[in-house]
C-alpha cells in the first residue's frame, strides 16, 4: 500500500522507535494562550469561515493550526 501526499506517491517508509518516559502536553500551552488568537478568555475556540483544505473541513482556529502542522511536518519529511 503507498500514499499520496502532496501529488507526491511514497515508495518507501521507515519507522524508527523514539524513547520516551516523560510526556509533556506544554505543546497545548500555547493553543490555551488567548493572546495567540486561537481560543478566547473564556477557553472557546476562535471559529473561522469553513475552508476546505485537501479535502479536510477547517472551521476553526484549533484546526486550522492542526492542519498546517501536519502540513510542515509531512513537508519536512519529504525534504529529507
Amino acid at each position: 500500500m503507498s500514499d499520496i501526499i502532496l501529488g507526491l506517491k511514497a515508495t518507501k517508509v521507515e519507522v524508527e522507535t523514539v524513547p520516551s518516559t516523560c510526556v509533556s502536553m506544554s505543546l497545548f500551552d500555547k493553543i490555551l494562550d488567548p493572546a495567540n488568537g486561537i481560543v478566547r478568555e473564556n477557553g472557546a475556540i476562535y471559529k473561522c469561515l469553513e475552508e476546505y483544505v485537501d479535502g479536510v473541513c477547517v472551521p476553526d482556529q484549533v484546526r486550522q493550526v492542526s492542519y498546517s502542522y501536519a502540513l510542515c511536518v509531512s513537508l519536512i519529511k519529504l525534504d529529507r
